[in-house]
């Protein structure tokens, strides 16, 4: 899923449905970093349980996407890239 900025431009709400291991991915930066749910995040996929999650960047890169993180692995990437 694709993450829309907010407000700030930096601080990312999103909701999971599917409890699986995730990564956050950029098109323009090889390892996107920041808080994700109160935790540091440094681009390692990261297991979400189902509901809304938080994630605020502070690194660059745009276009960030929430991706399975098992087909990250598999080198998949968004369609619209």
């Amino acid at each position: 899923m694709r993450l829309h900025l907010s407000t700030d431009g930096k601080h990312f709400d999103f909701e999971t449905v599917i409890p699986a291991s995730y990564e956050i991915i950029a098109r323009d930066v090889g390892t996107v970093m920041g808080v994700l749910d109160g935790e540091r995040y440094e681009g390692k996929a990261r297991f979400l349980s189902p509901g809304t999650h938080t994630f605020v960047q502070t690194s660059s890169g745009h276009e960030l996407v929430v991706f399975w993180a098992q087909a990250v692995d598999r080198h998949f990437r968004p369609t619209e890239w």
